[in-house]
């Protein structure tokens, strides 16, 4: 399944207020802005495109039933990101329980949100902020898209995502050297200065 980037134009705090208020459309905000990364995390993992789906849909309810609770993050035990991501872990290896369970002919089991536990685990906290990462980076493309030039945002591209020889962009869009040094460093100056914010942007 495709999840769609989300642009932050709220706050993150903003967003869990209207979720543990039932607001719908904050809800959406989260979902697009949080089921990507739960997914990415998911495949890194080693499930299947239709099982990292199912891990989506299972984090989602578990972030519902425990918003709609008593549930306040307390941020001295890290970031939102950490905590959503140690969930998904959790909800990995309940799955591959899961499939022991059953090609053994044992009841199924499936961990409480309440029972879950976060603890130290470098490989999983790696894969966390290079999942972040690798969605914030999404998200501020469509972003940095958003507010350019056609032309400017695919010379940008060509130049620094697809890594193009600069003669091949020059000679693609029709622009000189300078032209297209001068485009890559303005919009990697805006790229650097957005992405170290939404990287930093973790409210809750």
């Amino acid at each position: 399944m495709h999840y769609r980037t989300y642009k932050n134009e709220v706050t993150r705090s903003s967003v869990m207020a209207g979720v543990k208020e039932g607001s719908d459309a904050a809800w959406k905000r989260f979902y697009d802005l949080y089921a990507g990364f739960i997914y990415g995390i998911a495949r890194s993992k080693g499930l299947m495109e239709q099982e990292a789906d199912e891990i989506v849909q299972n984090v989602m309810l578990d972030v519902i039933s425990h918003f709609n609770g008593d549930f306040v993050y307390d941020r001295t035990k890290g970031s939102f990101r950490g905590w959503l991501g140690h969930l998904v872990g959790w909800r990995v290896n309940d799955l591959i329980r899961q499939r022991t369970h059953i090609s053994r002919g044992e009841k199924v089991t499936y961990t409480p949100i309440d029972k879950i536990q976060i603890s130290q685990n470098p490989e999983l906290d790696s894969v966390i902020e290079e999942e972040w990462r690798a969605v914030t980076i999404g998200r501020v493309l469509k972003q940095l898209q958003e507010e350019t030039s056609l032309e400017h945002f695919q010379v940008f591209y060509a130049l620094e995502i697809d890594e193009w020889p600069t003669e091949k962009v020059c000679k693609t869009f029709g622009v000189t050297r300078g032209n297209a040094y001068q485009i890559r460093k303005r919009l990697r100056d805006k790229f650097d200065t957005i992405l170290k914010q939404e990287l930093n942007n973790d409210e809750i």
